[in-house]
């Protein structure tokens, strides 16, 4: 088991700004809007016995769209238009978020 110290992980890879451990619970925190693919698939990536919190919307003026999964919604759509990154950034923010969470518990 863990203890109970605060790591922190500031990265703009994959748009998934930051990574908090406190013991089993980590947060994660990234801009925009990521639909709930992003809790739910960190979720099943990572060890039942851990606590994860998504914060979004966070991390000033990158927040105010959409992070886009693959396939991306049609080009003309709101979430398109909006989008603070392009297709397949949702994708990478799960994989950063997973990587660094798995690093941390693992090692």
């Amino acid at each position: 088991m863990q203890s109970a110290v605060i790591k922190l992980i500031a990265t703009h890879a994959g748009g998934c700004r930051y990574v908090w451990q406190l013991g089993q619970i980590f947060f994660v925190a990234c801009p925009g809007e990521p639909y709930s693919y992003l809790q739910t698939e960190i979720r099943r990536r990572v060890s039942q016995d851990l606590h994860v919190i998504v914060m979004c919307c966070t991390n000033g003026s990158l927040s105010q769209g959409y992070l886009l999964p693959t396939p991306a919604p049609a080009p003309n759509s709101y979430q398109h238009r909006i989008a603070v990154v392009g297709e397949g950034g949702l994708e990478l923010v799960v994989d950063t978020a997973v990587a660094q969470i798995n690093k941390w518990w693992y090692t």
